[in-house]
């Protein structure tokens, strides 16, 4: 059955290796946020215009001009960024589709003129054209001038530059050419390039798709591979290459840096390092003359490109800055377009980065790093602020995190109703919030509401006490039984575990209901497949809902909008999850620092960026939470459609109704408990629980093994 649930996060949380469990408590905690970092190779990062029309478009640096260009739905914006004076002029081409589009290929500027390779061209009709468009300083078209027949003929134009004397350098998708009235056009022959990258003495080189850059010999027009190890190929890891500036021949990226190349030296050098620069990756750079960068890069949260200009930060700015340690497994780009966020506005102090995991490099140990990481925290190499994924509960057991729930009660800025506290309430431990996450998704069952009622908690007992037809099972037969005890104990198992006291009831009678439960789905799939909820052959439907939108396509195609009843199994509604949360560390000297960028995190503006920028995930805030619900009650349309697959078939599906929104909102205000992420605890249940699956045991036996090794675990804890 393929639907749109996010089993695979629950899935995560159950499925990762149980951490270290040595004992101790609160008197071995480390002392001090001792973590170290410093800022290296970094730039201030500006935005290039806060102009509406360019604030997503494309920028090519040209002397001392910035070409911008955007293409909204029937025209063309135009605009020319003066760096020196820091002003733009723009214009509008085409005002709709009816006159023609007008695209760019590339831009040169001298002489006070700007000379653009403009591609000209109508939809549905055979009328494309090449030609120069010559434009002065307000961006007025003053001539255009005919192309040669080959440019003209071109495809598609990848890249054009010119060069000092004239001679243009066009890649297409045919091929690289080279262009003069002198020898006319020439093409070179090699490999498909990707892109030509120029080094300050305008020495050409061509980038391959598939390899590393080569020097072109401009009298043999042959090709020279550059002799260099460690360099990535193109597009690889986030990989490319770049103009040369600052004495570099070329420069190139990957995902976590800018770097210089000295070819005749062989020397390699980090000039720009991205978390240090406020930035998240690159899709470009391009040198400016008077030193800085234009840097064309992406914003995750809002899910569009942006121009940032870069100017290198003097030692004394460094010294100057007081920096807040931030560590974590790794850090996705998510949460790195957070952290620079934050950090764009944060006033004399700034979050540095340590990640143990190097996400460029897929043959990272992630277990290695994992462990590396929970080492360095209980030997007290602690860090201000830890994103906590996995083994919250043995961490926070060794007084590592600062209960965050006093700086929420003194702040006066901060409003609990603008909050779901629910929720953040329900990942409190031992009287504690210590970890607080942005985004949160539910874990929970569908059921038809004739079978269940309104009952929204159902224990074992009471699912088995149902008056169900003869032949409908529990739960859909393609799950196997590890599975289906997997989905019920993340949701369940909080309530057989006692943390306040170190105690817990795995041996009673309805934990022991629980693993029979589990233990009846039939070995064979149903002949009814997907449609087996419709058809009351199954009971439960158990999905993980980010959205109104993933509820309704629930209700309307699974379920084919009979009346439905969500209902956590030893829960009330179901349970609440979450990928990663932030914690601060019980003994950083930086807590206020700490606490406004969790702060600026639960902001309305970092958690909801319009329809198109949709997240899998509710929102902690409750006026982006609005937001976002209401976006699934607007009709789909030609950028919004949604379908599930029903029995290998396409099915789509409306908007969600007002009704349904209703519904929803109080739905997601009853629900205070969260998913089972203790990874031993979830480990051990699912070892012992295998062994009576496969019949080694009984199910009081399994109960009693996971009672026994659990209230070891916890009393070993502290």
């Amino acid at each position: 059955m393929k639907k749109q649930i996010l089993l695979c996060t629950a899935a995560a949380i159950l499925c990762a290796v149980p951490g270290c469990t040595a004992p101790g408590g609160t008197e071995n905690a480390p002392t001090g946020a001792t973590m170290q970092a410093a800022l290296s190779d970094s730039w201030k990062a500006v935005p290039l215009t806060d102009d509406a029309d360019f604030r997503y478009g494309m920028t090519r640096v040209c002397g001392d001009k910035i070409v911008l260009t955007a293409y909204p739905e029937g025209y063309t914006m135009l605009g020319l960024y003066d760096t020196v004076t820091g002003t733009l002029v723009k214009t509008r081409l085409d005002t709709n589709t009816e006159q023609g589009c007008t695209t760019f290929d590339g831009f040169d500027w001298r002489d006070g003129r700007l000379t653009a390779l403009a591609h000209r061209w109508k939809e549905g009709e055979d009328c494309e054209q090449r030609e120069y468009q010559v434009f002065d300083e307000d961006l007025n078209c003053t001539d255009t001038l005919p192309v040669t027949r080959e440019l003209d003929a071109a495809e598609i134009v990848l890249q054009w530059r010119v060069l000092s004397d004239g001679t243009q350098a066009v890649l297409t998708t045919d091929g690289f050419f080279l262009y003069n009235e002198q020898n006319g056009m020439q093409q070179v022959s090699g490999d498909s390039f990707s892109s030509i990258v120029l080094s300050p003495d305008e020495t050409v080189w061509l980038i391959p798709d598939s390899g590393r850059p080569e020097r072109l010999d401009r009298d043999t027009l042959t090709l020279a591979p550059l002799q260099m190890n460690d360099l990535p190929r193109a597009n690889q890891n986030n990989g490319a290459y770049y103009d040369g500036f600052g004495g570099y021949a070329l420069v190139y990226t990957d995902q976590n840096a800018l770097y210089g190349l000295r070819p005749e030296t062989g020397e390699k050098e980090t000039l720009v390092n991205f978390a240090d620069s406020d930035l998240v990756d690159a899709s470009g750079f391009a040198p400016l003359p008077d030193g800085r960068l234009l840097c064309q890069t992406y914003d995750y949260l809002a899910m569009q490109p942006e121009a940032l200009l870069l100017t290198p930060r003097t030692q004394e700015e460094t010294d100057s800055i007081r920096t807040v340690t931030l560590a974590s497994l790794y850090f996705d780009q998510e949460t790195q377009s957070r952290i620079t966020r934050f950090n764009r506005q944060a006033d004399g102090y700034r979050l540095v980065l340590k990640s143990y995991i190097d996400m460029s490099d897929p043959a990272q140990d992630y277990e290695k790093a994992r462990q590396t990481y929970h080492e360095d925290l209980l030997s007290g190499n602690v860090p201000d602020i830890m994103l906590i994924r996995e083994d919250y509960q043995m961490l926070s057991n060794k007084g590592l995190f600062e209960d965050m729930r006093p700086w929420m009660e003194n702040d006066p800025d901060f409003h609990e109703e603008d909050y779901m506290m629910n929720v953040l309430e329900a990942f409190g431990y031992k009287g504690h919030l210590e970890r607080i996450p942005w985004r949160f998704f539910v874990s929970t069952n569908f059921a038809k509401t004739e079978y269940v009622g309104d009952r929204t908690n159902l224990s074992a007992s009471e699912l088995v006490a149902l008056d169900l037809p003869e032949d409908m099972c529990y739960f859909y037969s393609g799950l196997g039984k590890s599975e289906a005890c997997r989905d019920l104990l993340l949701c369940a198992a909080g309530s057989f575990v006692d943390y306040e006291n170190g105690s817990c009831t795995f041996d009673s009678e309805e934990f022991v209901r629980l693993l029979e439960l589990a233990n009846t789905i039939p070995t064979g799939k149903l002949p009814e497949g997907d449609y087996c909820y419709r058809e009351n052959k199954v009971l439960l439907c158990p999905g993980s809902l980010w959205s109104l939108g993933s509820y309704h396509a629930e209700h309307e195609v699974t379920f084919g909008n009979a009346d439905v009843t969500l209902c956590g199994i030893g829960c009330e509604g179901g349970a609440v999850g979450m990928a990663s949360a932030i914690a601060v560390s019980a003994q950083s000297q930086e807590k206020q620092a700490a606490w406004e960028f969790i702060k600026f995190n639960l902001q309305e503006e970092q958690q909801y960026f319009g329809r198109d920028a949709y997240r899998y995930c509710f929102p902690v805030n409750r006026k982006a939470l609005e937001k976002m619900l209401c976006d699934d009650t607007l009709p789909h349309d030609e950028h919004h459609t949604a379908s599930l697959q029903m029995d290998g078939v396409d099915v789509e599906y409306g908007a969600a109704t007002q009704e349904e929104l209703s519904y929803f909102r109080d739905y997601l205000d009853s629900l205070h408990t969260s998913l089972l992420d203790d990874t031993k605890i979830t480990a051990i249940v699912q070892e012992e629980a295998g062994k009576y699956f496969a019949g080694d045991c009984t199910a009081e036996d399994a109960a009693k093994a996971v009672q026994g090794r659990v209230s070891l675990y916890l009393s070993e804890q502290g």
